[in-house]
């Protein structure tokens, strides 16, 4: 009994802890790596992407269970999204360094298809000419199916800029590019939910017709879907500049919004942290949710997350208090964001991510030794579980994602002390165990 009493043992010690998470594995080594994203399509295989010190995007696949693939630096490729059939839809631009400089020239920009997994597109489709402006980038949102959309700033008449959209139904082809505001615009942010609902989030100053008092600074917020296009205009007034902004598209159509602004009335130059969030098809509801210092970066700017019946979340990092804490605040069932908690006592914005059984991870940087990614998981019935130390470094720029057929979360971030300090930075990415990750 002894030899039998002693295996078990071993195998207890050794076998894989049911809420542990996979060994952080190194996705690319680079110089400076900033502004990643990610996602997840058929078959569970994913995409990371990001900019390059400045030089490049890049681009790597992830396999089942956040296997890493071989990285790609292009100058050419701009982003990546679903593309329903197994595919992948990348959005070209022939000119990186003219984008990253805002020259204010034309640069084309296509689409192009490749297999999921495959950083190898097959032939660029011309879309039109985009036109850097003010740091606003071309932007591509889709959802799993491959509905999807491209929005870009292009010049107009009498030194206006117009917001240019293109809609692709799953499996079919951009539609003509259309114009759907016009202003001296600030900053826009699109998001995509199931069956092609999208949000865009637009600030800046408007148009304005002759005789018509509009606000100098607001944010129009339009909502619409693939085979519509924009069927609903928000204008919402908070007569401030805005510096950040986050949107999200929940399975039913629900969206939720959020944004720093900076020119309010607080003789200390504070500023605050608005949040809208609705139906579909029903009002916005908007919450003032902070006061705090506004000198925003990637790792400051809010994150949202829609989720059905209007409901939503908000991570924030509230400059303002000391030592800055990470805040999370969630619906209260009226549609009001008003249960307000820190998620650690400072460190920086992450991310939030939703599975399709109403699972939600909140994923940030505490500022905890050098600094390490954390990761809390609540239940779809709202209950949150305990605080987890996914790595150790000093990390930044986490970004969070369900695969859809495991239901694995996945989290990928920046770790800036890869080569203790005196090297270049590296994308890691680890998986969680998909039954329990709280």
């Amino acid at each position: 009994m002894r030899p039998l009493l002693a295996a078990l043992l071993a195998l207890a010690v050794l076998a894989p802890n049911a809420h542990a998470w996979t060994r952080p594995r190194t996705v690319a080594v680079y110089n400076e790596i900033y502004s990643v994203r990610m996602f997840h399509g058929s078959g569970d295989v994913g995409a990371l992407a990001w900019e390059r010190g400045g030089d490049a995007w890049g681009f790597a696949p992830l396999r089942r269970g956040a296997r890493p693939g071989p990285a790609l630096r292009t100058r050419q490729l701009a982003d990546v999204g679903p593309a329903g059939g197994a595919r992948w839809l990348w959005l070209g631009l022939d000119s990186f360094s003219g984008l990253s400089d805002e020259c204010g020239c034309r640069i084309p920009a296509s689409w192009s298809l490749s297999p999921a997994g495959s950083v190898h597109p097959g032939a660029p489709t011309p879309l039109g000419d985009t036109e850097p402006y003010l740091d606003i980038a071309p932007k591509l949102a889709a959802d799993r199916q491959g509905n999807a959309l491209i929005a870009w700033v292009q010049e107009g008449r009498q030194n206006h800029y117009r917001l240019m959209l293109a809609l692709r139904k799953a499996g079919g082809r951009f539609g003509k590019p259309r114009a759907v505001l016009t202003g001296d615009l600030t900053n826009v942010e699109v998001a995509m939910g199931e069956g092609g609902r999208f949000v865009i989030g637009v600030a800046g100053f408007p148009r304005k017709p002759p005789g018509v008092e509009l606000p100098s600074d607001r944010l129009d917020v339009l909502r619409g879907d693939v085979a519509h296009g924009v069927r609903h205009r928000d204008l919402i007034d908070r007569s401030v500049d805005f510096l950040a902004l986050d949107a999200s598209v929940a399975g039913d159509g629900s969206v939720a919004l959020a944004w720093w602004s900076d020119l309010g009335a607080n003789a200390d130059g504070s500023g605050n942290l608005f949040a809208a969030a609705g139906r579909a098809d029903g009002p916005l509801t908007v919450d003032a949710l902070a006061t705090t210092q506004t000198t925003v970066a990637d790792h400051q700017r809010p994150a949202a997350l829609a989720e059905p019946g209007g409901r939503a979340a908000v991570m924030w990092l509230d400059l303002y208090a000391e030592p800055s804490p990470v805040m999370l605040t969630e619906s209260d069932g009226s549609g009001h964001l008003a249960r307000s908690r820190a998620l650690d006592s400072c460190g920086e914005t992450g991310d939030l991510a939703r599975r399709t059984d109403g699972r939600v991870i909140a994923a940030w940087a505490s500022c905890a030794g050098k600094g390490e990614v954390r990761a809390q998981s609540r239940t779809a019935r709202g209950h949150w579980g305990r605080v987890r130390t996914i790595h150790r470094g000093e990390d930044r720029d986490v970004v969070a994602s369900f695969e859809p057929g495991s239901g694995r979360p996945v989290l990928a971030w920046v770790d800036y002390d890869f080569h203790r300090r005196h090297g270049p930075d590296a994308l890691m990415v680890a998986a969680g165990d998909p039954r329990r990750i709280r």
